[in-house]
């Protein structure tokens, strides 16, 4: 009996062994299934970008075309409307004074300057009865201008020193311009290419403007 109750123990405590073997087997396999699906890999998500690998094209940028709106171009005309243009003249101004060079007389300033003979008289303190002139002639700044014709004779014209006007004289560029009355000294001396002092010998062409 004692024999028998020996062999079931040992039985008994073999299945027991046997249970918790297979109890910690099982738990180890199934931490591992889980160790494996926590540091399993992601998945890779496909891209959706595709890239081209044919040639690469070689055609210039376009360059952008400027726009304007109208109320820019309306400025612009009003900006190049409004700037004032300078044209070449002969006419160098009215000066206040003037002085008076070999050849000159008042009616000859008068003519030349567009003022009233009289007026230029007046200012400068002239009477019919003045024997001398002075070097220095102030010049109306307002008032009427040359009653008449200003020009004395018609130009352009060819002018001859020492024929045109009095015979054997030697002119003056200031004579000259005198002569034709409404013709400046120096539009005189740049038509010709003359320069300062002006000499001249007789029988000289000279163009008048």
């Amino acid at each position: 009996m004692k024999s028998e109750k020996k062999t079931i123990i040992e039985i008994i405590i073999r299945d027991i062994i046997i249970a918790l073997i297979v109890a910690v087997l099982a738990g180890v396999i199934v931490a591992i299934i889980a160790g494996e699906g926590r540091f399993a890999p992601k998945p890779i998500k496909a891209s959706a970008t595709i890239t081209k690998t044919g040639p690469t094209s070689t055609r210039r940028p376009t360059m952008p075309i400027p726009s304007f709106t109208l109320t820019e171009i309306e400025s612009s005309k009003s900006v190049a409307l409004s700037t004032p243009v300078n044209f070449a003249t002969s006419t160098p101004g009215r000066p206040k004074t003037y002085t008076l060079q070999p050849g000159e007389f008042t009616y000859c300033i008068a003519r030349r300057f567009n003022v009233d003979p009289t007026e230029l008289s007046s200012l400068n303190g002239l009477t019919n009865q003045s024997t001398t002139i002075p070097d220095v002639l102030y010049i109306p700044q307002s008032g009427n201008p040359f009653p008449g014709t200003r020009a004395m004779h018609p130009h352009p014209a060819t002018y001859i020193v020492g024929e045109t006007n009095i015979a054997g004289q030697i002119d003056t560029i200031y004579s000259i311009a005198c002569y034709y009355g409404d013709v400046l000294p120096e539009d005189i001396a740049r038509l010709n290419n003359l320069q300062p002092p002006y000499s001249f010998t007789l029988g000289q062409v000279l163009q008048i403007p």
